[in-house]
């Protein structure tokens, strides 16, 4: 401003005017820079906290699969002690309403069950002393 005022007269309210909406104007543009930094901060936050969820998502979803996975293991492993327990009669008719239930067995259903079988023995001959075993007990896993 002090230039035009010293190319044109400019009263002096006037230039103090000038003065004051020019400093308005610098203060505002300053502002407005330091706003606009710190909406490119909030933007690069946005984007790192969308990547921490989506990875976060992912963790949980693999979680919760592994969980199910337990889940389906621990209710296979506790419907194999209980048909474990049962005498070899019954347990064979309970094999036999299962496969018919089933619609018959295919290959991989067998092997599944075979393997089973071999998992039921192992899981009871850690679990009981196979000398001091009931004898129902040491009927299926000895």
């Amino acid at each position: 401003m002090t230039t035009i005022a010293k190319i044109i007269p400019i009263h002096p309210e006037v230039a103090e005017l000038l003065a004051q909406q020019e400093a308005a104007i610098t203060s505002k543009a300053e502002r407005i820079s330091s706003l606009e930094q710190d909406v490119l901060n909030l933007g690069r936050q946005n984007i790192a906290l969308a990547a921490e969820a989506e990875t976060a998502q992912l963790q949980t979803q693999q979680i919760e699969s592994q969980l199910a996975a337990a889940d389906a293991r621990v209710r296979e492993l506790e419907a194999a002690l209980v048909l474990a327990s049962l005498p070899a009669g019954s347990r064979d008719n309970v094999i036999q309403m299962v496969r018919e239930a089933g619609g018959g067995m295919t290959a991989n259903d067998i092997r599944r069950d075979q393997h089973i079988r071999a998992s039921i023995e192992s899981h009871i001959a850690r679990l009981v002393d196979k000398d001091k075993a009931p004898a129902r007990v040491r009927h299926v896993c000895c």
